[in-house]
C-alpha cells in the first residue's frame, strides 16, 4: 500500500519523537491524533513496523492495540493484512496468550509482538 505524503510525514514525526522518548527515563506518553478517514490504522501499522525493525533501538518493545466496542476486530484484520508480507509484527488475540494472570487486558486488546529475526 502506498502511503500519502501526510501519512509519511506523520509516521516520520512519530518515529523521531518515539526514539527521543525511549532515551529518557520515567513515564512517557505520546499521543497520536488524526481525523476520521485519514488512515490512522495504516499509519500506526507502518509506524509500529518501522519501530520494530529499527535495530538502533536498544530496549525491548511490546505493543498493545486497543479499540472501543468491536473496532478491535476490524483493526486486527487490517493489521494482519498489513503485516502479512513484512512479518515485522505478529498479531495475537488476548485470549490466545498463555500467561494472562497478571494483566488487566481483555479480549478487546490486540497484543503485537516482534517476529523473531531470521539471522
Amino acid at each position: 500500500m502506498k502511503l500519502k505524503n501526510y501519512q509519511e510525514t506523520a509516521i516520520t514525526k512519530l518515529l523521531s519523537r518515539s526514539k527521543e522518548l525511549l532515551t529518557q527515563s520515567g513515564v512517557k506518553k505520546l499521543i497520536f491524533k488524526s481525523p476520521t478517514g485519514s488512515g490512522k490504522t495504516i499509519m500506526m501499522a507502518e509506524y509500529l513496523k518501522q519501530l520494530a525493525e529499527d535495530r538502533d533501538i536498544g530496549v525491548p518493545l511490546a505493543f498493545i492495540w486497543t479499540a472501543p466496542r468491536k473496532l478491535h476486530r476490524q483493526s486486527r484484520d487490517k493489521l494482519i493484512d498489513y503485516f502479512e508480507d513484512s512479518r515485522a509484527l505478529e498479531c495475537s488475540d488476548f485470549d490466545d496468550l498463555t500467561d494472562r494472570k497478571s494483566t488487566r487486558l481483555n479480549s478487546s486488546h490486540i497484543p503485537l509482538s516482534r517476529m523473531p529475526s531470521s539471522a
